[in-house]
């Protein structure tokens, strides 16, 4: 990837989780991706963002029927699957450009500028296969002090993950097959351990390791390159997924379109 190559990349939404977790405390919506802040559906706004920014082209909506109404110029709905490695699959392949951004469903405070930025610092990083914005604590925590993460300590400090993903269209086979190992394994330590290596694992123990030596670990293990994006971007990790989420969320949409009258 160079700079002569920016051009507009094709996007997936993933907007196929039922509601069925902690969020049923705040909303009796079916869908997660349904849940109303502030009056609009938090997909709406992240599909305002997605199609506003000037390096995104088409959108493909990974949801059930419910979402059929969203559906609107330059987005295509196909159905969602089992799972969602099935669900980033099946967008996957509705997608033309070589390079696709994978966006969840629940960052609805994501800004049109914000994904064009984390696109061109993908580019400005060439090599890699796989590409995820990161964040430090310490920015979230000054975005605001009641917003809850899980955060994961290397050697450069606290850091949390954002849900913006660059991905090469085309993966090899053997990739998904190492994804859909982790995705089983993710709720194990006894499982997470023995694919990451017990020697790995009980270095991190000892002495958190650095992005790079991280990145080069998930590569040697997926198959690809992957690569990390620091982001000052809080918005890219602020997701909605539990009550104290959405009080947050609600709070800060209210105030931005109070300010915007």
């Amino acid at each position: 990837m160079q700079d002569e190559r920016i051009t507009p990349v094709d996007v997936v939404v993933l907007a196929g989780r039922a509601n069925t977790g902690k969020l049923r405390e705040v909303s009796q919506e079916e869908q997660e991706a349904l849940i109303a802040l502030n009056g609009r559906p938090q997909v709406e706004y992240v599909l305002d963002a997605l199609t506003q920014a000037q390096l995104t082209r088409g959108i493909v909506l990974v949801a059930p029927d419910d979402l059929e109404g969203l559906v609107r110029p330059g987005i295509e709905r196909v159905p969602a699957t089992e799972g969602m490695l099935g669900n980033l699959k099946e967008g996957l392949s509705q997608a033309q450009s070589d390079w696709v951004l994978i966006a969840t469903s629940d960052i609805p405070l994501i800004k049109p500028e914000m994904v064009d930025e984390f696109i061109r610092a993908c580019w400005s990083q060439p090599g890699a296969s796989v590409y995820m914005p990161v964040v430090p604590a310490a920015v979230l925590e000054a975005f605001h002090s009641d917003m809850k993460r899980t955060y994961g300590r290397v050697k450069e400090g606290r850091l949390t993950g954002g849900n913006l993903f660059l991905i090469q269209r085309q993966l090899p086979d053997y990739a998904w097959k190492r994804a859909e190992e982790f995705v089983a394994a993710r709720k194990s330590v006894m499982r997470l351990t023995s694919l990451l290596g017990v020697g790995f694992v009980l270095r991190m123990l000892l002495l958190p390791p650095s992005i790079e030596q991280l990145e080069t670990r998930i590569g040697q293990l997926v198959g690809l390159s992957v690569k990390a994006i620091h982001s000052t971007c809080s918005e890219l990790a602020v997701d909605c997924d539990k009550p104290s989420d959405y009080a947050v969320i609600s709070a800060i949409l209210r105030t931005q379109a109070e300010q915007e009258k």
